[in-house]
């Protein structure tokens, strides 16, 4: 048996106000039996473009670099900000109440 991976899904969402929400792209993987005979196939889970363009994903054939280095960069900065969110609300949680 062999599975093989393949382009599925570029997926770009805008938010109600117009704004770019966000980008995912997906896999499809497809398992072969010994004579290259489909016999199953899942579509893997929506991945961040960066994360899909580095393990294969096609970018270059619908996007241009600047707009892939753009996407890129909103991913790793929109991470940046929820762990620094995720380490000041355990800091807020350790600080004792202060009497008003």
């Amino acid at each position: 048996m062999q599975t093989t991976k393949q382009p599925y899904e570029f997926l770009v969402r805008w938010d109600t106000e117009g704004r770019l929400s966000g980008a995912h792209a997906q896999f499809r993987y497809i398992t072969l039996d010994k004579d290259g005979m489909p016999i199953g196939e899942f579509i893997g889970a929506a991945e961040p473009v960066a994360a899909a363009g580095a393990t294969g994903f096609p970018l270059a054939e619908i996007l241009s670099p600047l707009q892939i280095a753009a996407l890129a960069e909103r991913d790793a900065a929109l991470a940046e900000r929820d762990a620094l969110a995720e380490r000041l609300a355990g800091l807020m949680a350790q600080e004792p109440a202060t009497a008003a």
